[in-house]
């Protein structure tokens, strides 16, 4: 490959980057009792804020502190040690820069956590690092939550945003190869080398993507040369894998957004990016006319059903987990389990009453049955 990258050393943000439009439902959340007052985290050099889903996850634990003996409390406390722990982890964000031949350099925001130091003997810390690419033309955030919770759960992981997400910088090189492209070609290749230069060319690695990082993992599982060194992969929520106009994609929008309203105590888990924050350069022109272009695209692209599930390969003896709400009216996986099922190397797990976001609002429910899955498998 000729593609070169630039890894920016990682800086402490002092909050989370993105604009997300659910910080001004605040006062609501913290008047439910949803999420504790805003505060920062400990031990740091700059006043580092604590994340909302932090704070979210913060006023679950006070709630199960109310009542418990001193054992539990103390459980209760170290848990909540190591979530700062890790959300400071989570914001020490860098910048990486691909250059792609023909397409120019493209820049997107990337984040590495391990998991603390109590939470490394569980048995899933004996696994690999997990590389995740998040959901359409999405920065790191939009999969927060879910990226915290694998660090917790004794995990490493690494996550990239798209090129073309509020953080990120891309090119009209790049956003006519989008257009050109059948498939997810530039986005394969910019996330191709993302990993090789965050985790080197050589390696055990688990791949998840979620959403439109899903038929972008499965792409990439394509190339023989990741074939022989992702272990597992996960694809939560998968994209592109139903044929459905772009009404009938709306329609699902629609749904989802009215079950978010309706789980109001989960809202604070989630991620509805409007932009930069104000400690951030502001975007450019350009790059608001390009994001929009890319995503549009892709968007269309995610209405057409993706030819490299069945095909996509991992290490042998690995597993190509898939997790698909059956209320999921966005993409509608639960629609396509026997063309998912065709892959002899896949496995589906149906959540009953799981929605788009699920893995994102509820990753502490989610992870756990992906893990015993992937271990019932091998």
């Amino acid at each position: 490959m000729n593609e070169r990258a630039r890894v920016g050393s990682p800086k402490q943000e002092i909050k989370i980057p993105e604009a997300n439009a659910l910080e001004r439902l605040n006062f609501l959340f913290y008047r439910f009792g949803h999420i504790t007052r805003a505060s920062t985290l400990p031990h740091q050099e700059r006043s580092v804020s604590r994340p909302l889903w932090l704070r979210s996850k913060r006023a679950e634990l006070y709630h199960q502190t109310q009542g418990s003996d001193t054992n539990k409390r103390k459980r209760i406390f170290a848990e909540a040690r190591e979530r700062d722990e890790i959300a400071a982890q989570y914001l020490m964000q860098g910048v990486i820069t691909i250059t792609l031949p023909g397409l120019g350099e493209q820049t997107a925001r990337y984040t590495m956590i391990e998991p603390p130091e109590g939470r490394k003997n569980l048995e899933q810390g004996s696994k690999p690092p997990i590389f995740l690419i998040p959901g359409v033309s999405n920065d790191i955030d939009c999969v927060g939550a879910l990226t915290q919770e694998l660090p917790y759960q004794g995990r490493s992981v690494v996550v990239v945003g798209f090129p073309e997400s509020f953080l990120g910088h891309t090119t009209k090189g790049f956003a006519d190869a989008v257009d050109a492209s059948q498939d997810f070609g530039p986005h394969v290749n910019f996330y191709k080398q993302a990993i090789t230069s965050l985790m080197g060319d050589q390696g055990d690695i688990e791949l998840w993507g979620f959403s439109t990082g899903a038929p972008i993992a499965a792409q990439i599982l394509h190339d023989p040369k990741f074939q022989e060194r992702v272990t597992d992969a996960v694809f939560l929520s998968p994209a592109s894998t139903v044929n459905q106009t772009s009404m009938q994609l709306n329609r699902g929008a629609i749904h989802e957004l009215g079950h978010l309203v309706k789980e109001f105590g989960l809202l604070p888990k989630y991620t509805f990016s409007t932009g930069v924050n104000d400690n951030m350069p502001p975007m450019t022109d350009d790059h608001k006319k390009l994001r929009k272009r890319i995503m549009g695209t892709l968007i269309k692209k995610v209405g057409t059903v993706s030819e490299y599930y069945t095909d996509a390969r991992v290490k042998d003896g690995g597993k190509i987990t898939i997790v698909s709400g059956e209320k999921d009216e966005i993409t509608k996986s639960y629609r396509a389990t026997n063309m998912l099922s065709q892959n002899p190397q896949t496995t589906v797990i149906s959540l009953p009453d799981g929605h788009h976001a699920t893995p994102l609002t509820q990753p502490e429910r989610v992870i756990p049955i992906v893990f015993k899955r992937q271990r019932s498998a091998s």
